[in-house]
């Protein structure tokens, strides 16, 4: 009788949306830019099964915002890169020449020094006054996701693989937070939060084991690395993982295997799991096994096919997740959670009917494909969609307090935490979301100077104009994009405002109403106003420079220790091959 009735007292903590008895195992799933139309559920062209299942029988998340992407194209303007100097704004991640002071404020993060002015240096431009490198940048939406930090209080600038840079050691990463009540927790996929030092690795970060790449993108089938083709990036661990040769996704399907049956035996149900799959799928380069692209829609041009067939990747995979989830027993007690890094790519992905691609602040880059998974979500919320505001970072406190950790990360050297716990809002305890505004960027210049976003309520306030090198930055994608194109529209010149709930294709440009305007401009002001370091927090070691030259001088460092990308201050980490 004793232990019906605590069957049934867990039976009603459940239904009522109340926290799990135990700590839950948690898999979060992040697609590299997928687009926000480019999932089975939305677009029926595409062959996404198990995602589909899942996002059916769990919760779709349609305001689940993440940071956009950039890389600066060679004929842009720098504009003024130190003007954020003046309001003491850390410049992000740019690398300056020798004849450039650098100095280091007290929690190690490099800044440049304010006496020296740019004013007519370009992007892509090497000179004896400034060298500036050039990157993808993804890394932004990994930071706040693993941090707890919207991207402006952890980093908004990519962290390129020849760059002396990493997200802020002060800050305690999810996996560590997890780590220290219990977890095994393990990376899969794409780091791309730095790696210049032993210290900035994953397994430095707090997870058990890791396997992927580390920088920001790579060949899908030699794992060459972007940007320095001449060295591999694919780790493991502490080490080079020379399994590269074969299709990334297929490699990681065979880490997930081995997370759960560690030494060939299956692991053990009772320690709680932390499993970070950090897809590479769908970033470019376009590329996917023959096999699986000649299985999707003829009829369709051969960069969608492709990206199908990517996508069908993924899927993939995460069938392997699921499948080892229930086959341990371990099923019943997990929670898994997806979403992409940010918007579908320029001329690859649709973000169909969201406008912009994943270089924009527009809602096609920055609102996320998301959803969540779980037996233990209460019954009447299966098959429900959640419109409360929701950012990458709020899963930080969220995962957080379901383990059983104190989310709070406050000292030195760091900004506190911007996550919130969403699990009363997903479970239906809260009739609404806490969150109530969301900083998407600030003073970001990219294309064009000083670019931001701000949510508030409904309202959102788009600064500066977002259009980039004529791709479909400004266009609303079709389902089939690039198959088909539609027209630009215009841009945000010096601002655009929109209500996302009323107007989520944001074709309705409010910003000429001086009444809503001047409230959105005045709270994002406000945050000029902040201390000067809490603003892009990535941490660099004092001191640490990487080789002058990305092509020559890094390519040789590595070929000299085997041909793989590695940490650069310490020669002797990773020389050895892998059993």
């Amino acid at each position: 009788a004793m232990k019906s009735v605590a069957a049934l007292a867990v039976i009603l903590e459940l239904t009522s949306g109340a926290r799990p008895p135990r700590p839950p195992h948690i898999v979060f799933l992040l697609v590299d830019d997928l687009g926000y139309n480019d999932v089975g559920w939305k677009n029926p062209q595409i062959r996404t099964p198990t995602l589909d299942a899942l996002v059916e029988s769990g919760v779709e998340l349609t305001h689940h915002y993440v940071f956009k992407w950039v890389s600066p194209p060679p004929s842009t303007p720098l504009y003024s890169l130190l003007r954020g100097c003046a309001r003491g704004i850390q410049v992000g991640y740019f690398l300056l020449g020798d004849v450039v002071p650098i100095v280091s404020d007290p929690c190690g993060n490099v800044v440049v020094h304010c006496d020296f002015r740019v004013r007519d240096v370009w992007l892509g431009h090497t000179s004896a006054v400034a060298r500036i490198l050039l990157g993808r940048y993804c890394s932004p939406t990994r930071a706040s996701f693993l941090t707890g930090r919207l991207p402006y209080h952890a980093h908004q600038w990519n962290l390129d693989s020849n760059a002396p840079w990493g997200t802020n050691l002060n800050m305690t990463m999810l996996s560590q937070k997890l780590k220290g009540v219990g977890y095994s927790t393990h990376m899969i996929g794409k780091w791309g939060v730095g790696f210049f030092a032993p210290e900035y690795l994953p397994t430095s970060r707090g997870f058990d084991t890791s396997s992927g790449f580390l920088g920001s993108g790579e060949d899908h089938f030699d794992q060459r690395a972007d940007g320095a083709a001449c060295a591999v990036d694919f780790w493991k661990n502490e080490g080079p993982d020379h399994r590269n040769g074969t299709y990334d996704a297929w490699s990681y399907r065979d880490d997930v295997n081995a997370v759960f049956r560690p030494n060939g035996t299956n692991r053990d149900p009772s320690i709680p799991l932390f499993l970070f799959m950090a897809f590479h799928n769908v970033h470019s380069p376009m590329q996917a096994p023959q096999w699986l692209v000649d299985e999707q829609d003829p009829s369709l041009c051969p960069t969608r096919r492709t990206l199908h067939a990517m996508v069908a990747a993924v899927d993939n995979v995460t069938t392997t997740i699921v499948g080892n989830l229930k086959e341990s027993g371990m099923y019943n007690n997990t929670i898994i959670a997806f979403s992409s890094d940010n918007g579908g790519a320029p001329n690859d992905g649709s973000n169909y009917p969201l406008r912009g691609c994943k270089s924009t602040f527009f809602e096609g880059g920055v609102r996320s494909v998301a959803f969540i998974h779980s037996p233990l979500l209460p019954p009447k919320l299966v098959g429900t969609k959640f419109a409360g505001l929701m950012h990458i970072c709020d899963w930080y406190s969220t995962f957080s307090l379901l383990a059983g950790a104190d989310p709070s990360d406050s000292g030195p050297g760091r900004y506190s935490i911007d996550s919130i716990d969403m699990w009363p809002a997903l479970t239906g305890v809260a009739t609404s979301s806490p969150r109530t505004d969301i900083v998407l960027g600030f003073n970001f210049t990219h294309s064009h100077p000083l670019q931001g976003a701000l949510i508030v309520g409904t309202l959102k306030l788009i600064v500066h104009p977002q259009g980039y090198n004529n791709e479909d930055s400004l266009s609303w994608t079709p389902p089939d994009f690039p198959c088909s194109k539609v027209p630009d529209g215009k841009d945000c010149d010096p601002y655009c405002l929109f209500d996302i709930y009323a107007d989520p294709s944001e074709r309705n440009d409010l910003s000429s109403n001086t009444t809503l305007l001047e409230p959105m401009l005045r709270r994002y002001n406000a945050l000029g106003e902040e201390p000067v370091n809490w603003h892009d927090r990535a941490g660099s070691k004092p001191g640490g420079r990487p080789p002058d030259d990305p092509y020559d001088t890094v390519c040789a460092f590595m070929a000299e220790r085997g041909g793989y990308w590695r940490p650069w201050h310490n020669t002797t980490i990773g020389t050895q091959p892998q059993p």
